[in-house]
């Protein structure tokens, strides 16, 4: 967890620490940034956090070079996924992964628009945060007799994966 790690890499017992969210989550980073200097304070640590206000579009947009500009010992990306490719590398932060659910959004609409195409089946494709909603909507539609699945995807490969797998980029 962040704290834990934020708490090891702690050079004595000071830690920079940067934090950075998809859109939907950006505007809770204020909140997020206050308990994790309360927690690491708690443990004795005293913590300069810092926030990065343009939203990271998958867990490969990392944004490295902010927390390099704001000496960040640690770089706390919320709400995705580990990015399995990702090496540390002497002298950047070390990247933690928190998962988050984003609380918006209709499932319901998602079964009205499936019944009104006349669908049978729907694969509906998720990155981490929407894997409630996904389910969810999921499980309606099943209810209504349309097939459905529901899959994880890396939002940075969901190009190649749709060309991969549909023959296009369309």
């Amino acid at each position: 967890n962040a704290v834990t790690t934020a708490r090891r890499l702690a050079n004595g017992n000071q830690v920079a620490v940067t934090l950075e969210a998809p859109p939907g989550l950006v505007r809770y980073l204020p909140l997020l940034a206050r308990r994790l200097k309360e927690l690491l304070e708690g443990h004795g640590v005293e913590a300069a956090i810092s926030i990065r206000l343009e939203p990271a579009f998958g867990s490969c947009d990392l944004g490295l070079t902010y927390a390099l500009a704001m000496k960040a010992d640690v770089l706390v990306h919320v709400g995705h996924y580990p990015y399995p490719y990702l090496r540390a590398r002497q002298g950047t932060p070390h990247v933690v992964y928190v998962e988050a659910e984003y609380m918006g959004g209709d499932s319901g609409r998602v079964v009205e628009l499936a019944e009104e195409l006349g669908a049978r089946g729907i694969a509906i494709l998720y990155t981490a945060q929407h894997r409630k909603l996904a389910h969810d909507a999921c499980r309606k539609l099943v209810e209504r007799g349309i097939a459905c699945r529901a899959a994880s995807i890396m939002g940075c490969y969901v190009l190649p994966v749709l060309a991969r797998d549909l023959g296009s980029y369309d």
